[in-house]
């Protein structure tokens, strides 16, 4: 299979389906299945640091050095390419570092990330910006 055919299935795979309902990038996955990590995949009795549920934790762990990853793989494509998808897919993982620091700054997470159509539009310009300056010339 030809390396840009790699890179559409697997930019496809998480644009699609390894984002959570509140926006935020799984960090683990269980791959067997295809989903994200449950309760039932862990012994009733193991928590995570703090008392963190040990789905939660896998699935959360790493998430914005996730985001920031595919963040920095999406401002370096559209550098490349001008890809205006790749201004979606990065404007997408902004907002889920945004999202994580706002559940994890606010007492009501699921308020606190839900974006209005301004706010996404701020991210998507935030994101073009960060993309057209974030690389060297």
């Amino acid at each position: 299979m030809p390396a840009a055919e790699k890179i559409r299935r697997i930019e496809t795979f998480v644009h699609g389906r390894y984002y959570d309902n509140k926006g935020i990038l799984y960090s683990h996955w269980n791959f067997a299945e295809e989903r994200p990590m449950r309760k039932a995949d862990f012994h009733p009795d193991t928590a995570g640091p703090l008392g963190v549920p040990m789905a939660d934790w896998y699935n959360y762990e790493n998430s914005p050095m996730i985001s920031g990853i595919f963040l920095a793989a999406q401002c370096y494509r559209y550098e490349a390419t001008r890809d205006p998808q790749a201004l979606e897919m990065a404007a997408r993982a902004f907002g889920s570092i945004d999202a994580s620091v706002n559940a994890t700054s606010n007492s009501d997470a699921t308020a606190s990330t839900r974006a209005s159509p301004s706010m996404k539009s701020s991210r998507r310009s935030a994101s073009r910006a960060r993309c057209l300056t974030s690389s060297p010339r």
